[in-house]
């Protein structure tokens, strides 16, 4: 199912297109390697990816709530991504990545 983005809308504080592709992998990695993909443990894992990157959470979550859901404003980010599922949210990560 494909989803319109405004890659644009990602670059923002200290986030450029680089930085984006770098969120996007790192979060794609931690997404797929959860086995329990429910808010408690996506949270902890974009959590995660912030912190590795050094971002800030903010600009690092718009990134992939965008990659995600198409929309900079959404429900908030970890229930819309496990509403989404696990298999949906990854694959529409990676396909913001070709995009980048």
């Amino acid at each position: 199912e494909q989803i319109s983005r405004d890659i644009q809308e990602m670059f923002t504080k200290g986030v450029d297109q680089v930085v984006a592709k770098q969120i996007l992998e790192l979060a794609h990695k931690r997404l797929s390697s959860l086995s329990n993909f429910e808010t408690a443990q996506i949270d902890q894992a974009l959590r995660q990816v912030a912190e590795e990157l050094g971002l800030k959470a903010g600009p690092c979550f718009i990134v992939i709530r965008i990659a995600a859901t198409g929309k900079k404003v959404t429900p908030p980010l970890f229930e819309s991504l496990e509403a989404l599922g696990k298999d949906r949210a990854v694959s529409r990560i990676a396909e913001t990545l070709e995009l980048l």
